[in-house]
């Protein structure tokens, strides 16, 4: 008998949960977005600044219909995979499917390297009449300038696409790459070596867009003559 549960590396998932705002004013924006993709499951989450999305390495068989996890359900998911090293998440249609009528709810289960289940929960989809954004259109229109040297980005940002980098690589000092883009287009992020993740960063708009710049370092900062000398 098939495998009818869906299954997504838990880095996976800790990866694109940096990428969602739990206070963003549009709802539909506030969850995991897990799609079927040529064999495997994608994952994507975005609030309209960043978006965050990262393909799983499991083959999925048979494919399945596309939902998004409704971040408010997900808090002990989402910490379990943040912080520990989770191999992978499955989620199954829940049997119970007058739990909430008009709602899709999964049963969950999270396994670590040695296949032994960690935890098991229930998580439930955002209602299906609020469409998840054409993310790859985005993606699209947004990654087709040429490289510029510098974007200015909104420190909380940043600091959650660090997180994002460091919760997927399980490495606290893991670098990655953001290529910045001119005319106001976002920031690409990359990581070395891994090209089933990736994202884009918008710049702070109402500021400095991005553009050409050349770096200075203070005279404080700089080695004096006697320092030289010695």
């Amino acid at each position: 008998m098939a495998d009818k549960a869906v299954h997504i590396e838990g880095r996976a998932l800790a990866f694109v949960s940096y990428g969602v705002d739990r206070r963003c004013s549009r709802d539909y924006l506030r969850g995991i977005r897990v799609e079927y993709h040529q064999g495997r499951a994608v994952c994507v989450a975005t609030d309209g600044a960043m978006m965050l999305y990262a393909r799983s390495s499991f083959l999925c068989d048979p494919p399945f219909e596309a939902f998004t996890l409704d971040w408010s359900k997900t808090a002990r998911l989402i910490h379990i995979c943040r912080e520990w090293d989770i191999r992978s998440v499955s989620f199954e249609a829940d049997p119970a499917c007058d739990r909430a009528p008009g709602m899709r709810w999964f049963v969950w289960e999270a396994l670590d390297r040695t296949g032994t289940s960690i935890e098991r929960g229930f998580v439930s989809a955002l209602s299906s009449e609020r469409e998840f954004p054409k993310w790859r259109d985005v993606l699209a229109d947004k990654t087709r300038a040429e490289v510029c040297p510098t974007l200015e980005i909104a420190t909380n940002l940043l600091a959650r696409a660090s997180h994002a980098v460091r919760s997927y690589t399980k490495e606290g000092n893991f670098p990655f790459w953001m290529t910045a883009q001119p005319d106001g287009l976002p920031t690409v992020l990359e990581i070395p070596g891994h090209v089933d993740v990736g994202g884009i960063i918008m710049p702070n708009h109402g500021r400095n867009p991005g553009g050409e710049h050349s770096y200075q370092i203070p005279e404080w900062a700089m080695p004096t003559v006697a320092e030289d000398a010695a």
